[in-house]
């Protein structure tokens, strides 16, 4: 691949930026990959050219700002679908491991002077899991 032969101070141009990547988040994958390798981009239809002194750091500012919003456009809809989620009474994580008459059976083994291993042993769990109830 092309990017893959890039060294410092080549130029890899291109038609078009579509001709690059096939997403924005591509798109800004791909550049950051060019600039890491100390290249440049011309993109000929859109006139773009990050090599440019004059305009190729505007241009990087550009797609640097373009990337941030991507990102928390991404994490807005994640925090919008784990609401939904759980509004619909979906709750996210893995299931507790000890039931609330599981915690309550901990709770009277250790007031009754079991230690924590013998009551992991009994409940099937680790003694982490015990400490954790218990606390």
């Amino acid at each position: 691949m092309a990017l893959a032969a890039l060294e410092p101070k080549d130029l890899l141009a291109v038609w078009s930026l579509d001709r690059l990547a096939h997403s924005l988040a591509h798109l800004l994958d791909t550049v950051d990959r060019i600039r890491d390798k100390g290249a440049g981009l011309w993109s000929i239809s859109e006139d773009i050219d990050t090599a440019d002194p004059d305009t190729g750091p505007p241009i990087l500012e550009i797609f640097a700002a373009l990337k941030d919003c991507q990102r928390a456009i991404r994490r807005e809809d994640a925090l919008i679908g784990l609401a939904a989620a759980r509004r619909r009474g979906r709750v996210g994580g893995r299931p507790p491991a000890l039931t609330d008459t599981a915690v309550a059976q901990a709770r009277t083994m250790k007031a009754h002077g079991a230690t924590v291993t013998e009551i992991a042993g009994v409940l099937g769990v680790a003694r982490s899991t015990v400490h954790r109830c218990l606390a």
